[in-house]
């Protein structure tokens, strides 16, 4: 399995059953009313999780980040939520369409 992350927004490479290989979106940045950034994106495998964390701000802001999310899987399909830098509590999150 293949991912890719780009402007905060992390993609996944699908299978296309011998047809050419396509991107498709996993996860990106929460809605937020003002123009943001990404300031904050990581994608690493720590020999158990694959690890994803993104992060945007507020222009004209400092420091990250107005949305922020760190995502982990061990399979690449049941993902874990940490939507805050200031908990290490993981929730469950439903399978990303």
């Amino acid at each position: 399995m293949s991912f890719g992350i780009k402007d905060c927004k992390v993609y996944r490479l699908a299978d296309a059953g011998g047809a050419s290989p396509g991107w498709t979106l996993l996860f990106k940045p929460a809605p937020y009313f003002l123009p943001q950034q990404c300031v904050r994106e990581q994608l690493a495998f720590d020999g158990k999780y694959i690890q994803i964390e993104i992060g945007t701000q507020a222009l004209g802001a400092g420091g990250c980040c107005t949305t922020y999310a760190a995502y982990r899987s061990q399979d690449g399909e049941n993902w874990q939520i940490r939507r805050s830098t200031s908990t290490e509590k993981w929730q469950t999150l439903g399978t990303p369409k």
